[in-house]
């Protein structure tokens, strides 16, 4: 008990005390968020995400790209745009898996491509053209 505190009344203050708070002895509680805020902040989440993928995606490939041409690789043949393409897919495809948001290249790579072993112990990761 603070000197302060009226032990006969505790709602009011002694004398000469009148800048003491009285809080509440049972604490408030607050309404859970909705589920619309819920599903706004998942929103904003897979948003903010999306544009991390792709400015990862984007300073990836760019590398990649100037390397390419510095090896003197034609980037403008059409087959190698088709190509670079499905590249730069795959590597958003990975990247966004990640984050625990889906693309529509990650049920074929499940779909073709099968590993053994675990982890460390990881020693074959196989690609079925057939299957992709």
């Amino acid at each position: 008990m603070l000197m302060s505190d009226n032990p006969k009344d505790p709602k009011k203050p002694i004398k000469g005390k009148d800048n003491i708070i009285i809080f509440p002895k049972i604490p408030i509680r607050r309404n859970p968020q909705s589920q619309e805020d819920e599903k706004r902040q998942e929103q904003i989440r897979v948003q903010h995400n999306k544009i991390f993928v792709q400015a990862i995606s984007e300073e990836i490939t760019q590398i990649v790209l100037l390397r390419m041409k510095d090896e003197n690789f034609n980037l403008t043949a059409p087959t190698f745009l088709k190509d670079y393409k499905l590249f730069s897919e795959a590597l958003k495809s990975m990247i966004l898996r990640q984050v625990k948001i889906n693309h529509p290249l990650q049920p074929r790579v499940d779909r073709s491509v099968t590993t053994k072993g675990q982890g460390k112990d990881l020693y074959s990761i196989t690609i079925d053209y057939d299957k992709f």
